[in-house]
């Protein structure tokens, strides 16, 4: 039986791939290989999880795309003999299409990949299944026309697609086991830290930003935040928010950025999640009362005590209260952070315990073997 061929095409965020290029500053100069494995040896979010796993079968032969990360994607068109312009992120990829000829493309960069695209791709390269992915609840049909599988974290998601006669699949993410042989030796740190983004433009982390403000005030934290520029009090930002009345907003922005100690990412996220003897994880505001994101296992599987906000569905995920513990508001929040930094014994019984279950049950590559039913 012939291997089938699986390509997924994503993208980064843009801090994601200038902290990878800063961090290794001959980076752009080397092979397409040579940064293929290094982008990929970071691990951001998914890495290479689906090609590793779906090559462990022995069923498949799959390549990773990062689309946007233009020094990669120009170096495999220069090695490969392909021209490109100013639209070189879409004339690369569909080079690689052509190269590969998928039978199966997961194109989770939809705003490079879109409806259009899909079907014209379908029918030139004779793509069989086109998979997307709907992470943050955009509940929106239109966006994924030409699409034959989404996945999404949010079950809610998953559920609208498939009242409306789309197949859906919840994807409850998972943690890559492989990133526990790229720590290096655990450095503890006290108290609680949250290592994020506050992305205040799209507006889904006014939430969160309202619980980080007041744990900040109460220095009960430790920050690494993505996103948060312009904090000062008298910045450009901060005076339109000012001018629009939005002065508890103007108040966090101004007690959160004042102790950010700058954002991480890549491993240095994950030592930094694995140091911290208490991680806090706040989900977005849109995806409504139901546990989803990635960071869920991240903190646990690398051995940190998890503390993250209430969810209607967290019981199926983890035990409440012996595997992760949860808070109901930022002031229940600061009282658990204190509790659990006086309790040393039972934090790290927490700790260990959802470290335990992470790896038990909630791997990327188990969520990914989950989907090969679907892949037919």
């Amino acid at each position: 039986m012939s291997r089938r061929r699986f390509l997924k095409a994503s993208a980064l965020y843009e801090s994601q791939i200038r902290a990878v290029y800063a961090k290794f500053p001959n980076l752009k100069d080397m092979s397409y290989q040579e940064q293929y494995s290094t982008i990929m040896g970071e691990f951001f979010v998914w890495s290479d999880s689906w090609k590793h796993t779906l090559e462990e079968t022995g069923d498949f032969d799959a390549v990773e795309v990062v689309t946007n990360a233009e020094p990669l994607q120009k170096a495999w068109a220069i090695e490969n003999k392909v021209p490109f312009g100013p639209r070189w992120a879409w004339e690369i990829l569909e080079a690689q299409i052509a190269q590969f000829r998928p039978e199966i493309l997961f194109a989770q960069d939809y705003s490079l990949i879109q409806g259009e695209e899909r079907h014209r791709l379908r029918a030139r390269y004779g793509i069989q299944k086109i998979l997307a992915w709907d992470g943050i609840a955009y509940n929106d049909p239109k966006k994924y026309d030409g699409v034959d599988l989404i996945l999404s974290c949010v079950k809610a998601t998953a559920d609208f697609y498939r009242g409306r006669q789309i197949q859906a699949h919840h994807f409850v993410p998972g943690f890559d086991q492989r990133i526990l042989g790229k720590l290096g030796e655990r450095k503890g740190t006290p108290g609680a830290s949250f290592v994020g983004s506050l992305d205040l433009q799209s507006q889904h982390h006014l939430r969160r930003l309202k619980i980080l403000g007041q744990l900040s005030r109460a220095s009960l934290l430790t920050l690494h935040i993505a996103h948060l520029g312009e904090h000062e009090m008298l910045s450009p930002a901060q005076k339109r928010r000012l001018r629009a009345g939005k002065f508890q907003e103007w108040w966090d922005v101004w007690s959160v950025g004042k102790r950010n100690q700058g954002p991480r990412f890549g491993l240095e996220m994950l030592e930094t999640l694995r140091n911290s003897d208490i991680s806090l994880n706040i989900h977005i505001d849109r995806i409504g009362d139901q546990a989803a994101n990635f960071r869920l296992f991240e903190t646990t599987g690398v051995g940190s005590c998890l503390l993250t906000d209430r969810k209607s569905n967290l019981h199926e995920i983890f035990e409440l209260d012996r595997e992760v513990v949860v808070f109901d508001s930022a002031a229940d929040c600061a009282e658990k952070i204190r509790y659990l930094t006086r309790n040393e014994k039972h934090r790290t019984e927490i700790a260990s315990a959802g470290q335990k279950r992470t790896l038990r049950d909630h791997t990327l590559q188990n969520a990914v073997k989950r989907v090969l039913p679907l892949l037919s």
